[in-house]
């Protein structure tokens, strides 16, 4: 209650609070900074040459969308060769498709996303 600063006062540290909205702490979520969004999601994908396949942000960004990276895991079994990579990106959602090196491709797997915005 004393408005006497030593290293931060209530004030600012609620201020600080206030700016800082972290939505919980899942596999599919995002930090609100400011104006600045980092999001993270898993999606599940099938290994389809020419299948466009889309995860949704967990919160659309209120600008747009200005980084987005992937990691494929594999699942137990898959036997692929190839790589995921990115289509397209939108203010709700994100686009990828997976990329086979040779015909002998099939099983699922898990798209880690990491996307960054306003």
């Amino acid at each position: 209650t004393d408005t006497t600063e030593s290293l931060i006062s209530p004030s600012k540290l609620k201020a600080l609070g206030d700016l800082v909205d972290v939505n919980g702490l899942t596999s599919n979520n995002y930090l609100k900074i400011g104006g600045l969004y980092i999001q993270w999601m898993t999606v599940s994908f099938t290994a389809q040459e020419n299948n466009i396949q889309y995860g949704t942000f967990p919160t659309a960004f209120p600008t747009a969308c200005l980084n987005c990276q992937l990691v494929m895991e594999l699942n137990v079994g898959a036997n692929m060769d190839g790589a995921l990579y990115i289509r397209n990106t939108s203010t709700t959602q994100v686009g990828f498709q997976f990329m086979h090196v040779s015909a002998n491709n099939y099983g699922t797997g898990t798209a880690h996303i990491l996307a960054i915005g306003h």
